[in-house]
Formats: structure tokens, C-alpha cells, sequence
């Protein structure tokens, strides 16, 4: 068994403030430290669409404290962002993110059918019409005469990988 590098824990403890000790037990006891956790609630079509106050999670995302500053996660329901993001993998979303510009990657939603979905800004002013662009060269891209509701910026993905 090859020790663990030492600097590569101590960047490790700085970026997820998590404590050395935790890091290096080989068993779930953890040496006796708690492990410190948060959770982020995780919404689905129909709860993104509701006001904040009136959404029920589906589930939570465990996460490390001040890693992810999101307001919800949203599982991806399709394959439109692959090779960057795939079904299945989680979007945490910015609601607060009033910034959009070209290249940005968001989550929205179309005022004409309903349809939620995870799209990147290739072009335009949404609020009067846009081009949002599937990463997937199987999609085609949207172009948005209609007005289209940007339920929120994608900040970071989490995959989650069954074993």
C-alpha cells in the first residue's frame, strides 16, 4: 500500500475544509471525526417551475460545506449536453444568476410547451428571442422567437457513478 500524498491532502483539506485525519482512515470510522456534510435539494420538471416556496424535493445531494453555492440540484433528463453532460448526471443551479452571456450553460424553460431542459446561450437576447445550443451534434439547435424562462444558471455538474 503506497502512502498518500501529503500535499495533495493538505489541498484537499483547504478546498473541502475536511479534517486530515478523516482523509487517511481506511474504515468508516473515520478516526472518530465527524465528517462535515450538507445537503442540496434535488427538483424535478414540475417543482422548477414553481415558486421556491412551493417546491417539494425529490430527494438531497450530499455535499461538502461551501463546496457548491447552488440553490437546487436538477437531474438531467436527456442527452442533449453530451459529451459534457450526460443523462442522469446532476446540474446545481444558480437562480440568483442574472448574467447571461454567449457560452453559458442554463437551465431553461419553454413558455410555448412546458419543456425544461438544460441548454447552452449560443447567441441572442433570450428575453426577445435566442439560439440555445445542445452541446450533442445529434440535436439541433433552438432557435427561440418565444420568449423562454431561464429558470437558472448551471454551475457545476455532479456525475454519479454506480459501482
Amino acid at each position: 500500500t503506497q502512502a498518500p500524498d501529503v500535499a495533495a491532502l493538505a489541498k484537499m483539506r483547504q478546498v473541502f475544509g475536511i479534517d486530515l485525519n478523516w482523509l487517511v482512515c481506511a474504515d468508516d470510522s473515520h478516526g472518530g471525526v465527524e465528517v462535515p456534510q450538507t445537503e442540496i435539494p434535488v427538483y424535478d420538471n414540475r417543482q422548477v417551475q414553481l415558486p421556491a416556496a412551493d417546491r417539494v424535493a425529490t430527494g438531497y445531494l450530499p455535499l461538502f460545506p461551501g463546496a457548491i453555492k447552488g440553490d437546487y440540484a436538477y437531474k438531467v433528463l436527456d442527452d442533449g449536453m453530451t459529451p459534457r453532460i450526460f443523462y442522469g448526471d446532476y446540474v446545481i443551479i444558480d437562480e440568483s444568476a442574472m448574467e447571461c452571456v454567449p457560452g453559458d450553460v442554463w437551465l431553461i424553460q419553454f413558455e410555448e410547451n412546458g419543456r425544461v431542459e438544460v441548454r447552452r446561450l449560443s447567441h441572442g437576447d433570450p428575453s426577445i428571442g435566442a439560439a440555445w445550443k445542445p452541446d450533442s451534434p445529434e440535436y439541433e439547435m433552438l432557435l427561440s422567437a418565444r420568449k423562454v424562462e431561464m429558470l437558472g444558471k448551471v454551475i457545476c455538474l455532479i456525475r454519479v457513478r454506480q459501482f
